[in-house]
């Protein structure tokens, strides 16, 4: 119905569907505009900002939404030079507890947000590390525990070695008692423990020289996550100011770190400090500046690996285990493509989605997904009858297969016509979708067969050997990167889009650096630091 050589499956077609509601989501978003009012404050030589963030009206605080520029020029002339008076000073003690150890899942999550490991590649070097290593004369040795578990739960010997190791380290002050993250969640599986070092006492470091980059990379990070889960949670205190300036309320927020307890081995993030001025209720502040900002609210962010992993797992689809297969398939199906770490849904993708939405509802229906991964578990504990769960799914499946079998409604992909014609037969050239995705071929196929990858320029010369263009390629696992067109005579490539501009301080080519962390343009040459 939509092309040969394509496939659906229970987990699969529900995380394609969650991609493909994404994207429509995307499309179909209409941005709204919206302002930010701010005033900037000197107080004990410190300056520091306050957020508008509502009004007094009849004393009652009602939050203020300023949806366009004139209404936001309004308020700045009402509080502009105006007495800005505090009137309330608030400090709360806060503490941040460590993460326990890694589950399948997790580690795939934290392994693509640090690492920027797919799910698959995090899988085989864990394998590696599962499997053993030869670390000089102790031979091969497996590092890790089993990489396959739903469980956080460490043996009593792991954790006692990790409290001897922390109060060595970095001191009593530091270590927990012992915490046994055995609590499970409903349905997971704990025949096996979380993915812990087999020794805490093989330090990363001392395995370095052992290690690949990848497996050093790996190890440290299951490594610090078990000590870190054994150490004692980082402790802040944060601070709200509120400052009364006539009839609106402005708000500051800063955070101390007062101990940083697990966050001194496993770095997270979100946990700067922003420190305040010692503020005192009564205190009238010398106003510097009343600024204004605008803004657009944005749709909800497209899946990348870790939240798509964490959206199936909180879902209760499929195991955490298959996690890389089922992206993996998606990828090699060309259902999705991977963009800047995102994914991004393809017509291919989409109109198989749109078939089994029409003709198989359950099939990708999450609940039905997490109901029927109930019963087999209920199967696998002998609490249910197999041959009676699996009847009573294929005697509305059947029902479902004929009707699609005899739906005349076609969803297959329609070649795309192009302004070439072909060198052989003299018709028009159009563009297909193969098994390896979009190429360009014959309108008369299959009496015509000529074929012709498809090339996306950027109109770059290749800097190295001066005659290639640079062009988009994608790598086996499916990421987007720029390599010369004259490969495998000249092997010049860069991960990053080259803008055609060149480093004013080395001659290097420019390049457009965008991911979650940032969005700049800078040196392609790694030896330089230039930043335009």
């Amino acid at each position: 119905k939509v092309k040969s050589g394509l496939s659906a499956g229970r987990v699969q077609s529900v995380a394609l569907k969650l991609v493909c509601d994404r994207e429509k989501e995307i499309r179909e978003f209409v941005k709204e505009e919206y302002w930010t009012v701010h005033s900037t404050f000197l107080e004990q030589k410190q300056s520091f900002e306050a957020n508008l963030k509502s009004k007094l009206i009849n004393g009652k605080e009602v939050k203020i939404e300023i949806p366009e520029e004139k209404e936001a020029d309004r308020i700045i002339s009402e509080i502009k030079g105006k007495e800005n008076l505090i009137t309330k000073v608030t400090k709360r003690k806060k503490r941040k507890n460590p993460y326990p150890p890694h589950t399948t899942s997790t580690l795939q999550q934290d392994s693509y947000s640090k690492l920027g490991f797919s799910t698959g590649r995090t899988m085989s070097i864990a394998q590696q590390l599962y499997e053993g290593i030869s670390i000089g004369k102790e031979g091969t040795v497996g590092l890790i525990s089993y990489m396959r578990t739903d469980s956080t739960r460490l043996s009593n010997e792991i954790i006692q070695e990790a409290l001897q190791y922390i109060r060595k380290e970095y001191g009593e002050n530091y270590s927990s008692k012992g915490v046994n993250y055995g609590k499970q969640k409903k349905g997971s599986q704990d025949a096996h423990e979380a993915i812990r070092p087999s020794s805490i006492q093989r330090s990363p470091k001392s395995l370095r020289s052992y290690l690949t980059d990848d497996q050093y990379k790996l190890y440290n990070l299951i490594w610090t996550r078990v000590v870190a889960s054994q150490m004692m949670p980082a402790q802040y205190e944060s601070t709200s100011v509120q400052i009364q300036n006539g009839e609106y309320i402005l708000q500051s927020n800063g955070l101390i770190e007062l101990f940083d307890g697990f966050t001194k081995v496993y770095t997270v993030g979100g946990s700067q400090d922003k420190i305040l001025p010692d503020l005192k209720k009564g205190t009238v502040l010398k106003e510097i500046s009343v600024d204004k900002q605008q803004h657009f609210t944005k749709p909800k962010p497209r899946y990348t690996e870790a939240s798509l992993v964490k959206t199936l797992e909180e879902d209760g689809i499929g195991r955490p285990s298959t996690y890389s297969s089922i992206i993996s398939s998606l990828l090699k199906r060309h259902y999705v493509e991977i963009k800047e770490k995102k994914f991004f849904s393809t017509q291919i993708g989409e109109n198989v989605n749109e078939f089994l939405s029409k003709y198989f509802k359950d099939i990708v229906n999450e609940e039905f997904t997490a109901g029927l991964e109930k019963e087999l578990d209920e199967i696998a504990d002998d609490k249910k009858d197999w041959k009676r769960v699996i009847s009573v799914f294929y005697e509305k499946f059947e029902g479902e297969l004929d009707k699609a079998k005899e739906a005349e409604e076609k969803f297959k992909i329609k070649d795309q016509p192009i302004d070439e014609i072909c060198p052989e037969c003299g018709n028009h050239l159009v563009i297909k979708h193969g098994r390896n995705g979009k190429f360009i071929g014959c309108s008369n196929f299959p009496d015509c067969k000529f074929t012709k990858t498809i090339v996306k320029s950027t109109g770059i010369k290749c800097p190295k050997c001066k005659t290639g263009d640079m062009i988009e390629k994608v790598s086996k696992r499916g990421k987007v990167f720029y390599g010369c067109s004259s490969y495998p005579k000249c092997d010049y490539a860069l991960w990053d889009k080259p803008t055609g501009e060149k480093c004013p301080k080395c001659g290097s080519l420019l390049v457009h650096k965008k991911n979650r962390k940032m969005d700049k343009i800078l040196c392609s040459n790694e030896n330089c630091d230039y930043e335009k």
